[in-house]
């Protein structure tokens, strides 16, 4: 629970398991001091005019530090408390944690963007490679000139090769899980 300017009023023992703070630690806190930068970054402003409104929020996702560094991804939801005069005095809510579920969505979003890349290589090359040949084919047929021939064998070879590059590539990426996507020009 917090009340109307978004602090907690009450909690219970989940917080120690999701957030590592124990419940007397966060009584007292705003919520928003638990959020990591880029919440209260991109969010805060709609946080503020939810709290204003007195309506309360579903299911309203927020980055959240752990005691220990780490972030947490928790997917709030509150509805207002009002006092017997019918004045909204604060929030009564619950977060769920959707870290791991967030996580999981990442790796399987990345997994398939790198499966869409091998198969654009792929076609790209092998398409290419088969109008090589398809040319060399009928070249060869009327010509009967041989190294039409040995073109063929080296583009077909070329295929054979990116397929066996393409399959040792994610051979690797399967077998390292552990790696991360990262943009090359922020570590520049």
């Amino acid at each position: 629970e917090m009340d109307i300017n978004g602090v907690h009023t009450n909690s219970n023992s989940a917080v120690y398991d999701i957030l590592g703070y124990k419940v007397e630690e966060v009584i007292g806190f705003s919520t928003t001091k638990l959020w990591t930068k880029i919440s209260k970054e991109t969010q805060i402003e709609e946080y503020k005019k939810s709290l204003a409104a007195g309506i309360g929020w579903k299911n309203y996702p927020a980055y959240f530090s752990h005691k220990n560094g780490t972030i947490k991804i928790l997917l709030s939801s509150a509805i207002p408390i009002h006092n017997t005069n019918g004045e909204l005095c604060g929030y009564r809510g619950i977060d769920r944690d959707i870290t791991e579920r967030v996580m999981n969505e990442n790796f399987l979003k990345s997994q398939r963007e790198h499966v869409k890349l091998i198969n654009q290589i792929l076609r790209h090359d092998i398409a290419n490679d088969i109008s090589v040949i398809t040319s060399a084919v009928r070249l060869y047929e009327n010509t009967d000139d041989k190294n039409y021939l040995e073109e063929i064998k080296k583009r077909l070879s070329k295929s054979q090769e990116l397929i066996q590059s393409m399959r040792d590539h994610e051979a690797h990426i399967l077998d390292n899980d552990n790696l991360k996507v990262f943009s090359v020009q922020d570590v520049i």
